[in-house]
């Protein structure tokens, strides 16, 4: 789609900005905003100060949304002790200063305190608050690359006070704050169609899995009972062997090392973290582990791997060779699989439904989020003759390259669609467009 622009423009005067409108101006953000700050943690240790009716935002809750009903509420006796906790009033704009949310957006709907890593902007004069939001959103990476600090990259207050914004008449604000209020929730509605829709592919690939790795590829073959209530009936000529059985040596744990070396002549020192959903390796969370380390916890190809704790607990992931030489951290268990055995065919069953309801009884049983060595070992899994779980791997295979296709196509839309929206902000609030 293309807009229209204004009749002329002049040079902002701003490296890292562009041109703008001719009767528009740049201003600090601060010479607007009557209130700028930011607030901070009281003490955990004392109960008096929480559960309270306050609202007091931290920034996991920035999400480029309105921040209603916090999680975590403080108390008057908190706001009474703690001098650097302000009231901030509806529609205030909240930017995360440091840490692993870093430029993270959102505002206020209802008054709200926030912690030490928000920046608050507040009680703008010359500028809507709903113009800053979008502002901020616009310059985002901008900004996140002025940021200081070795290990934790900070946006200080200092600096976020000595922003400059473009600063059009107050009435082409409103006109591109309800522009932009309008085409994102456009834009945001159709990507959140296409996200529910590779939903359903991930979902129609594990039912796919599901179906072949318990039932066959035969749909006359007769059926038995396993006699495993997670796993319901298989194949008459199948076999259900525990997992234990199924290996060339016991499960074991990864190595207990800090992940503190880069050195890409050691061997890769594997997380859990450093594998996406799909199965593939990030490059951006590389690590290594010193040789004389790794020995004994090296990998070899078609070993899997499963997570033991914490909130990727069960997740599970087949090492390949090409990833070079690598080791095993110690939240991971590994198990080697019998030579003879097809390991692909095993890595589809972890991906099953039966294996997560498996996953899902263990919690129930021990209300601990944890899955040991020992219990990943008895696990009971149906076992086809070695013939057929080649047939299965080959078939899931196929059918997953269509599926992996449609999926491509719908995370290219995807991404289509969020540089479209951030572009159409960017245009908006610097006057590269003009909004009616």
């Amino acid at each position: 789609m293309t807009y229209e622009t204004y009749a002329a423009y002049k040079s902002s005067g701003e490296q890292w900005l562009k041109r703008l409108p001719s009767h528009w101006s740049v201003e600090k953000i601060s010479h607007h905003c009557q209130l700028i700050g930011s607030g901070t943690t009281p003490s955990a240790s004392n109960p008096i100060y929480y559960d309270g009716n306050i609202n007091w935002v931290t920034t996991s809750e920035l999400r480029e949304k309105p921040i209603g009903e916090t999680k975590n509420k403080i108390t008057d006796e908190a706001l009474n002790q703690y001098s650097s906790l302000k009231f901030y009033p509806a529609g205030s704009v909240i930017i995360a200063m440091y840490g692993a949310t870093i430029g993270r957006l959102g505002w206020l709907a209802q008054p709200a305190t926030v912690n030490q890593a928000c920046c608050v902007y507040a009680n703008s004069t010359k500028l809507s608050q709903r113009y800053i939001f979008y502002w901020l959103l616009a310059v985002r990476n901008d900004l996140i690359s002025f940021a200081s600090g070795g290990g934790q990259q900070n946006l200080n207050q200092e600096f976020l006070r000595s922003i400059k914004t473009f600063v059009p008449p107050m009435s082409e604000q409103e006109n591109i704050t309800s522009f932009l209020d309008r085409k994102t929730a456009e834009i945001d509605t159709l990507i959140a169609k296409k996200r529910r829709l590779l939903d359903r592919l991930a979902e129609k690939r594990t039912a796919l899995i599901t179906r072949a790795v318990t039932k066959g590829l035969n749909p006359d073959a007769p059926m038995k009972d396993s006699g495993i209530e997670w796993l319901g009936e298989i194949p008459a000529h199948w076999g259900v062997r525990r997992l234990k059985f199924l290996l060339e040596e016991p499960l074991k744990y990864g190595a207990n090392e800090a992940a503190a070396f880069d050195d890409p002549s050691w061997p890769r020192f594997i997380r859990i973290t450093d594998v996406r959903n799909d199965g593939t390796l990030r490059d951006d969370t590389f690590r290594s582990m010193p040789p004389e380390f790794a020995e004994g916890y090296l990998l070899e190809e078609g070993d899997i791997l499963f997570a033991r704790s914490g909130a990727t607990v069960g997740k599970t992931f087949q090492y390949k060779s090409n990833w070079g030489e690598a080791a095993f951290a110690g939240y991971l268990i590994r198990a080697r699989l019998m030579k003879n055995l097809n390991h692909s065919y095993y890595q589809l069953f972890f991906n099953s439904h039966p294996y997560w309801e498996w996953i899902r009884n263990i919690f129930i049983q021990s209300t601990i989020q944890n899955v040991s060595a020992e219990k990943y070992g008895s696990m009971m899994i149906p076992l086809p003759p070695s013939e057929e779980q080649d047939k299965i791997v080959d078939h899931v295979s196929t059918e997953n390259v269509h599926l992996d296709k449609v999926s491509s196509k719908v995370n290219a839309a995807i991404q289509s669609l969020e540089e479209y929206r951030s572009a159409l902000i960017t245009n908006a609030v610097t006057g590269q467009i003009k909004v009616e």
